[in-house]
């Protein structure tokens, strides 16, 4: 009877220390898992740190590919008048290319062909004049007023708006459309052709003949 007791005994105990055995190998598995749980999701962010890393170089690349590029408006004396997209390096001459080239009676002397293009430039290319400019402007482009025998004389491609109101018979709204007419026009070719403009007839034409060139 008590060698039967002992056993049981016996057997109790190794069935316990079974029992903390797999115990404390389950736990220890888990914290494994968990471990490399943790090691999983690290790497995870570092893939989303790269590529995050990879889309701001792609942007700044882009910005560079945009900023070496400009736009300018070419208008007066050429055949396209416009506004054209050119290299962030580009020349007055390109411009005026991309705007197929000059039109008869273009003044070339007036502007500087080799200087460097800036984004939102506006190109205005003069028309020959029938009297000599008494000023150069500092950015190359001549005065609008030039002198003669009569006094002084309005240039109609180049006036500003002012210039074209001090002229007899012709108020704010007549000078604005001259205005809008050269841009549209690319410039007058002879000053009859104002008479194209609503609002001046050969009547307002007589008064200010003597005014006028371009």
């Amino acid at each position: 009877m008590k060698f039967n007791i002992k056993i049981v005994l016996f057997s109790i105990l190794v069935i316990f220390v079974l029992i903390g055995v797999v115990y404390f190998g389950v736990v220890h598995a888990m914290d494994c898992d968990k471990g490399e749980l943790i090691v999983t999701e690290d790497t995870g962010n570092n893939d989303s740190d790269e590529a995050s890393d990879e889309k701001t170089d792609v942007t700044s690349e882009e910005k560079e590919v945009t900023s070496e590029h400009v736009y300018v408006h070419v208008c007066g004396a050429v055949k396209k008048p416009g506004v054209y997209e050119l290299n962030s390096d580009a020349r007055v001459f390109e411009a005026i290319k991309k705007a197929k080239g000059l039109k008869k009676g273009a003044d070339d002397t007036l502007i500087n062909q080799a200087e460097k293009v800036t984004d939102g430039q506006k190109i205005c290319i003069p028309y020959k004049s029938k009297s000599q400019p008494v000023t150069e402007a500092l950015d190359g482009n001549t005065e609008p007023v030039t002198e003669s025998s009569g006094g002084s004389v309005v240039n109609l491609n180049s006036a500003t708006l002012d210039q074209l109101t001090s002229l007899p018979g012709i108020g704010e709204a007549k000078a604005s459309s001259i205005i809008k007419y050269r841009e549209e026009h690319g410039g007058f070719n002879s000053i009859d052709e104002i008479k194209n403009i609503s609002g001046i007839k050969e009547g307002v034409f007589t008064k200010i003949e003597d005014y006028i060139t371009v």
